[in-house]
């Protein structure tokens, strides 16, 4: 059994195990969170039921290119202490 709702699969797969799985790929430039509400229920007499709230957190992937202003750049390497490497950009 497996319901859509608002880009969400829920797919029973035992009788209490669910997965819960995006329907597409998330993007945190879109939102950086998602809040989702689990309800669970059974056929006894009285029902029974529970509700659980889950918010997924998305995290960034470096799906964007660099973006730089000039296609070279002149450096000039600066004297330091303890012998680190510091470049300093010349524009």
């Amino acid at each position: 059994m497996k319901h859509v709702r608002q880009g969400w699969l829920v797919g029973v797969c035992e009788q209490v195990r669910v997965v819960v799985t995006a329907a597409a790929s998330l993007d945190r430039e879109n939102h950086t969170e998602h809040h989702l509400t689990v309800s669970a229920f059974d056929a006894g007499q009285p029902a029974r039921t529970g509700q659980l709230d889950i918010t997924v957190v998305v995290l960034d992937a470096n799906d964007n290119s660099p973006v730089f202003d000039y296609s070279a750049y002149e450096v000039q390497r600066q004297p330091t202490k303890y012998g680190l490497l510091l470049l300093l950009l010349l524009l």
